[in-house]
């Protein structure tokens, strides 16, 4: 998604733990991650993502954060929940 959305020329900003995500190299290549905002921070925590809205004025915001199989979800609710 980060890709076609840099080719149509917008920009992105892209949020969570570390300096960059897990598998980085897999989803991006090292010129697209050059053009692609990185904001380390927990989408948890209410003033992160405070900070994040305010940073990048976003006009659409797409969440992919969680877990996307189910059995693990139901397996952990609380951490699904988080």
């Amino acid at each position: 998604m980060a890709r076609a959305l840099l080719e149509r020329g917008d920009e992105v900003w892209l949020a969570g733990p570390g300096d960059s995500p897990r598998g980085a190299e897999r989803i991006l290549r090292g010129d697209e991650w050059d053009r692609v905002h990185w904001l380390k921070m927990d989408i948890r925590n209410d003033t992160d993502v405070a900070r994040l809205f305010d940073d990048a004025r976003p006009d659409v915001v797409v969440h992919l954060a969680g877990i996307s199989h189910v059995p693990d979800a139901e397996g952990a609710p609380v951490k699904a929940y988080e």
